[in-house]
């Protein structure tokens, strides 16, 4: 909680909030046994949104395609979309068959005329996706990244609601109806009979994944003291649900099985449902004092601690007014809270168009697809440790912008490489930085998360994030069309990136720093800052757990 001096004569200390919640979680433990186990179910929780989320860079994955009907001089040519084959793509025949592919250097358009008078196109028997199973080839080419914009459309609402529901509600109902709703949703995937209604399924996964990652991403935040936030959002957590999911679809390699694990995932991460509890910050601030008090011994007990003082557990001063109970999004448009609700938007949309971009693209990248999505999401797991150190020593502000700005070079060299080199050079440099550009976004996103939580006050936490998540969701949903599906202008992407950063850079800084501070917990303590500031009363916050003298 914040604590402010102010001067007015003699020295006046003025509690513009209770600081008995920030000092109860620093007694009983800022980082123990109880917040170990609830990160470890929060955040297998959002393995499972990564794994829904993710799932349509495999979903819509080109197996390769052959025509059998053609026949040039007694052999078939084989015809397929991505941009660079390799024996186990165009190995449809079997290895003794003879198979002449075709000219890399034939346009799509090309090579889907010649197979226009096509009767039987088969596709590679090794992997089975939404684009084999319905024929999204040639003049159907352009449902696939239809099909994950419209996924990013359920994200975005999913997103929208999961905050509303999260601060009416609870942190906990909200979070776990989300995983309810993923589970049965990647069942009835199972028996979609055409890809329309396919698709109308993908929106609900969305849905499911925009709730799930809006609310789990900040629920383990807010029993944490400042210092141990950064460290829980740097946390590789999406990279373990990247990769496992990686290994998952490398296993399987189809469509229907990888929901199956998707669900069986998702079951798996409801059983804490029985063990984690309800926010105590959003408890106190709702005012429900027996359920306050139940979590916080529950709190003492797993940390290992002696029941709590009752003075130290008296959280009535924290509860909020009646404007804290009953929020709605026109609060986060406060005077106070506008700019911040702005820029962060901003910053989220830019940061998605450019994840996703890369994260949907892997097949535009050259070699294997399969190599190149377990690489993907190994790829970060060296720069773990830049999050947390970064976030900890620079701050929130100057440790994400570090990583933007370094965010925006690599891409920006895309440019020269594509220019400069040529052949299997080109196309491994070019997927190296590819992944580099990702991996920097994913852990420049994780300080931010911090960022975000510490930026908004406890009644419009939840909210607010679920805003500024819906607004990177409609960078996802444009960003798969900035994937070009010629690779001779790839280098176009990686431009757009590197000026997205920049103005990404400059945003962040115009952020207020919020290193070490307690979280808010009330907005019109927030207002009576804002007065007493404007009236020069205020000289400056302490910081978290300092002692008020």
């Amino acid at each position: 909680m914040l604590c402010y001096f102010s001067v007015s004569g003699s020295l006046r200390l003025s509690m513009i909030m209770d600081g008995k919640l920030d000092k109860f979680i620093s007694e009983v433990g800022g980082c123990g046994m109880f917040q170990v186990l609830l990160s470890l179910a929060v955040y297998t929780i959002k393995v499972v949104g990564a794994w829904g989320m993710l799932f349509m860079s495999f979903g819509s994955y080109n197996p390769g395609w052959t025509c059998m009907d053609l026949k040039v001089n007694d052999t078939v040519t084989a015809l397929s979309e991505p941009p660079y084959l390799n024996s186990t793509t165009l190995g449809i025949l079997g290895p003794n068959s003879s198979v002449s592919t075709y000219n890399m250097s034939m346009s799509e358009q090309e090579k889907c005329q010649e197979a226009q008078s096509c009767q039987d196109v088969r596709f590679d028997p090794d992997s089975a996706t939404i684009v084999s199973e319905w024929y999204l080839i040639c003049d159907r080419s352009w449902l696939a990244p239809i099909t994950i914009s419209i996924q990013m459309v359920g994200v975005t609402i999913g997103s929208f609601i999961a905050g509303q529901l999260a601060e009416r509600f609870g942190r906990k109902l909200s979070m776990y109806l989300w995983v309810v709703l993923g589970v049965v949703s990647n069942v009835v995937a199972l028996f979609s009979p055409n890809w329309e209604v396919y698709t109308a399924v993908r929106f609900v996964i969305g849905m499911s994944v925009g709730g799930n990652l809006s609310t789990c991403q900040v629920y383990a935040l807010e029993f944490v003291t400042a210092k141990w936030r950064v460290f829980l959002t740097g946390l590789p957590t999406w990279n373990v649900g990247s990769i496992s999911f990686g290994i998952c679809v490398f296993l399987l390699k189809d469509w229907r099985d990888a929901h199956v694990a998707t669900a069986v995932l998702g079951a798996f991460a409801f059983l804490s449902v029985f063990w984690v509890p309800e926010s105590l910050r959003w408890l106190v601030v709702q005012g429900k004092v027996k359920e306050t008090k139940k979590v916080a011994n529950m709190f003492c007990r797993v940390n290992g601690r002696s029941e709590p003082d009752p003075h130290l557990t008296a959280f009535t001063n924290c509860e909020g007014q009646q404007d804290d109970k009953k929020v709605a999004i026109r609060q986060l448009f406060r005077s106070d809270l506008r700019k911040k609700t702005i820029v962060c938007s901003a910053i989220y949309f830019f940061m998605a168009i450019m994840y996703y971009s890369i994260g949907f693209g892997i097949k535009a990248l050259y070699g294997d697809f399969y190599i190149n999505f377990i690489l993907y999401t190994v790829f970060p797991l060296p720069l773990a440790p830049l999050a947390p150190v970064l976030g900890h020593k620079l701050g929130r502000r100057w440790g994400s912008t570090v990583l933007m700005f370094s965010c925006g070079l690599v891409s920006s060299s895309v440019i020269v490489v594509f220019f400069t080199t040529s052949g299997q050079v080109q196309g491994y440099v070019i997927t190296g930085l590819a992944l580099a550009t990702s991996a920097l976004l994913d852990y420049a996103w994780s300080i931010l998360t911090a960022f975000i939580a510490e930026l908004f006050p406890t009644p419009v936490r939840l909210l607010s994030f679920g805003f500024i998540f819906s607004a990177a969701r409609f960078g996802s949903i444009l960003s798969p069309f900035l994937i070009p599906r010629d690779f001779s202008i790839l280098y176009i992407s990686y431009l757009v990136m590197g000026i997205l950063a920049i103005i990404n850079c400059c945003l962040i800084l115009s952020m207020p720093e919020t290193k070490d501070l307690g979280l808010e917990d009330t907005l019109h303590a927030r207002s009576q800052l804002e007065v007493e500031m404007t009236q020069g009363d205020i000289t400056k916050p302490t910081r978290e757990n300092s002692p008020l003298s």
